[in-house]
């Protein structure tokens, strides 16, 4: 059974300007309804976080993302995770990877261990 995850709304303070953060991190499909995102276990897929900004993040990944809402969560450098909930914006291709930038929708978990 697909998870229910409700979360505070987003709003990361600070310039528009982008800081690059590489990491691994998953993506999880997730759909919208009802300000409740509903989340697609079976559609998760490792990815590389490019950079993080106030308001979205970029990622790299190597297939094309269907889905308008995802839970991107990160591990944290104190062992626990962060999870958020985006919407994509905008996706290129390049040589044989995708770029793709989200826009941070809420957070829908922080700083607990991975579920």
């Amino acid at each position: 059974m697909p998870a229910i995850v409700e979360g505070r709304r987003g709003g990361w303070q600070g310039s528009g300007v982008r800081q690059p953060v590489v990491t691994p991190a998953f993506l999880i499909p997730a759909q919208v309804v009802d300000r409740r995102a509903t989340v697609q276990e079976d559609g998760q897929s490792l990815v590389v976080s490019l950079d993080v900004g106030p308001h979205g993040l970029g990622i790299q990944h190597d297939r094309r993302i269907q889905s308008q809402h995802s839970i991107v969560e990160f591990d944290l450098w104190n062992g626990g995770s962060v999870a958020l909930l985006v919407e994509k914006r905008w996706s290129l291709p390049g040589d044989g990877t995708y770029r793709t930038g989200f826009r941070v929708l809420a957070v829908v978990r922080e700083g607990g261990d991975r579920q």
